[in-house]
Order: structure tokens, then sequence, then C-alpha cells
């Protein structure tokens, strides 16, 4: 059930082209729209119980800014760089610890190499392909070796 209501949301990510909302709406309202859909995703705790999973917040105010201006200038192949990054902040807590996705290096290379292909592009022309391949690249992440849910 939370699969198809991610993939609904999916859908609505990729809604948000130049012909129905401004560069400067995208810029500003897309970032933050799927950090949280990201954080739809749940880990299974050292224990087996499934946990909520969360980002650090100045790292979301840092990717707010970074992946708006880099929308908002059309610097798609550095999607991967600002991405990455954030994404990596995503933990969950099982006091005393914290424990944060790690992605496969495979997984990076083939992210980073898929945004650097976006150079040039406009925005109309990588959004679906973007948002699938976050979507992806988010979900062959593991929390405490083990995938998310």
């Amino acid at each position: 059930m939370l699969d198809e209501a991610r993939r609904g949301l999916l859908i609505g990510l990729k809604a948000y082209k130049t012909a129905v909302y401004g560069m400067e709406t995208i810029a500003a309202v897309f970032p933050n729209l799927i950090a949280d859909l990201l954080k739809m995703f749940m880990a299974k705790n050292a224990m087996g119980n499934t946990t909520p999973i969360g980002y650090n917040w100045n790292q979301l105010m840092e990717f707010q800014i970074n992946l708006g201006n880099a929308i908002a200038a059309a610097q798609f192949d550095y999607l991967d760089n600002i991405v990455i990054q954030f994404l990596q902040s995503y933990s969950y807590v099982l006091p005393p610890y914290q424990f944060f996705i790690e992605f496969p290096d495979e997984e990076i290379q083939e992210y980073t190499e898929i945004c650097n292909g976006f150079k040039g592009k406009e925005w109309d022309d990588i959004v679906d392909d973007f948002v699938d391949a976050t979507y992806e690249f988010f979900g062959s992440g593991k929390m405490f070796n083990t995938p998310l849910e």
C-alpha cells in the first residue's frame, strides 16, 4: 500500500513542469517535496521492527537552497552532487545509536552518470528521469545492512 502511495506521489512530482508552474515556483517547492517523499521509506531496526527514517534538518535547509538554485540556473549536471550529499543524511535512531543510510558504490556511479547526462537540457526534458532515478537510487540504500521498505 505504501509503495502505491509513493508511486502516486512520484507522478505528482513529474507534473512540476514549466507548462504548469514557473521555474521560480518549481525551484522553491520541488526540493522539499522530494525530501518528504523519500521520508516515506521505512527501515528495519536491529530488532527487526519497522521504524521511520528522517533527515538532518540543517542539511535539508542546505539541500533546499542548493537544489533550488541548480534548478533555477538549469545546472542539472550538478544534481547528483546535491542530492547524494543530502540523501546520505537520512537515518534512524535506536538510542544510543544513529544509523545512516548507505548506498552501494555502483548505484552512486550510475546515479552520477544519469545526472551528468542532464547537462544542457531543459527542466521539462529531465524531470521525469530525475525523479525516477532519484527514487530508484534512494531505494537501493540500506540501513543497518537491511534494504529500505
